[in-house]
């Protein structure tokens, strides 16, 4: 009988001791995957600060484009206006030029050459005017096209901003997902691992 309990006894603290390695092996399974964890919130984070940062220094160019597309939109308007009033005052000029020439030969032909002298002066004082206002409106055109150009790219570029916008934001949910996320091995868990496997250690070994 006594040989019996040594044998019993045996069994049971063989029991204890494969229930206590059990609980072990599922401690040290919760703690690396804890540091696993751990480790991967610990990168989203800075993740999350690093591309944080970056949507913080597109917003700024966001704004700079925004303004840079509102400066030209207005030299482009203003250069319509000032297109449009060069155009009307050659207009005059061309106008102007054939009467003033007519009238000069008529001065001429009545020998009144003080009159034709004047209307000379006057004609050319207004071919100055239309080849300023000609070379004006060469130099306009020119900075209007260079305008538009830059309008075009400036468009270009912002939407190419607002693209990686869009995708940096989507990383940084991505990350906060993560952050947020419930931990995969809670410890209630735990605990029904811890119970499984004394329930299932302990019987085995008691019928052994």
């Amino acid at each position: 009988m006594k040989k019996a309990d040594k044998e019993s006894d045996k069994f049971l603290l063989l029991g204890e001791l494969e229930e206590a390695k059990g609980r072990l092996q599922v401690m040290i399974k919760v703690e690396e995957q804890a540091k696993r964890e751990l480790e991967k919130k610990r990168e989203a984070g800075n993740e999350l600060e690093k591309k944080m940062g970056e949507i913080a220094e597109m917003r700024v160019k966001q704004k700079e484009f925004e303004m840079e597309m509102e400066e030209l939109a207005q030299k482009v308007a203003g250069a319509k206006g000032e297109t449009t009033e060069l155009q009307r005052r050659i207009s005059v000029y061309d106008t102007s030029l054939p009467v003033l020439e007519e009238s000069k030969k008529a001065f001429v032909i009545a020998k009144n050459f003080k009159q034709a002298a004047g209307v000379s002066q006057e004609i050319k004082a207004t071919l100055e005017k239309k080849g300023s206002d000609e070379s004006k409106l060469v130099a306009l055109q020119e900075q209007q096209k260079a305008n538009m150009k830059k309008q075009q790219e400036v468009a270009k570029q912002l939407e190419e901003l607002n693209k990686n916008v869009v995708v940096v934001r989507a990383s940084c949910d991505s990350m906060l997902n993560i952050l947020s996320a419930v931990p995969s091995t809670s410890s209630s868990e735990v605990a029904d691992d811890l119970v499984a496997q004394s329930s299932d250690a302990s019987p085995a070994l008691v019928m052994a």
